[in-house]
């Protein structure tokens, strides 16, 4: 009830002056070097005075808006299942295999199969990462068996431990020293990145301006670009 009233008097404040709200956003760790913060650069240039409140999430396996939630808005690389939210897809990014300097699998070059890592140790990004559900399912549907080595808790870990040679990994790419990145044969080797909203949970509009903000980008093919991409040029 509280939780209600406060969303109805917020609501009353923006509509007199949308803004000058505040919007809440919800990302995976794993966007917060790129896509959250250029996001937010290039929507506060135009809306200077809307308050954004960022929150990078530790469990990335549910949804993180709701009908019970302050979250209003979240970049997310779980598709929400049923009506209880809303979801549009923004971009996809590739999935690399991540080497030590001097691994057999680079030594060509060419896209390595999925297959081919049989056997390999991998190291994994914990169990309520997203990312990690997207690369079981590519080794799964494979049948590929891995031997169990480290978890990180976020992307650079993993990366650390890529470059000290204590495993390969799939993986986002970024430009670590010590790490080779190599492509994945498969054309099934990317993650999706959407935008989701609780349908149940009305948006003020300090947040519908960040929400078609964001839209209006990907419809017009001008979101930021993964960093591989972006150093490939």
């Amino acid at each position: 009830m509280l939780h209600q009233l406060d969303d109805g008097l917020a609501a009353v404040a923006q509509l007199m002056d949308p803004e000058s709200g505040m919007v809440t956003v919800a990302f995976p760790s794993s966007l917060g070097s790129w896509l959250m913060p250029e996001l937010a650069a290039g929507f506060l240039k135009k809306h200077p005075d809307v308050q954004l409140d960022l929150s990078a999430r530790q469990d990335e396996t549910i949804p993180a808006t709701g009908t019970g939630s302050e979250v209003d808005l979240e970049l997310t690389t779980l598709r929400p299942h049923g009506r209880a939210h809303h979801w549009r897809g923004l971009l996809r990014e590739p999935i690399r295999l991540l080497l030590p300097e001097g691994h057999p699998l680079a030594a060509t070059g060419d896209p390595v199969p999925i297959a081919r890592l049989g056997g390999e140790r991998l190291v994994a990004m914990r169990q309520t990462s997203q990312l990690r559900a997207v690369t079981d399912s590519l080794l799964s549907r494979r049948g590929v068996e891995t031997e169990a080595g480290l978890v990180a808790d976020d992307l650079p870990t993993l990366y650390g431990y890529v470059a000290a040679g204590l495993g390969v990994a799939l993986a986002p790419g970024r430009l670590r020293a010590g790490v080779q990145l190599q492509r994945l044969a498969e054309d099934d080797a990317f993650r999706e990145i959407g935008l989701s909203w609780a349908t149940g949970r009305r948006l003020l509009p300090s947040a519908t301006l960040l929400r078609d903000h964001i839209l209006g980008l990907a419809k017009s093919r001008r979101l930021p670009r993964p960093p591989e991409e972006s150093n490939e040029g």
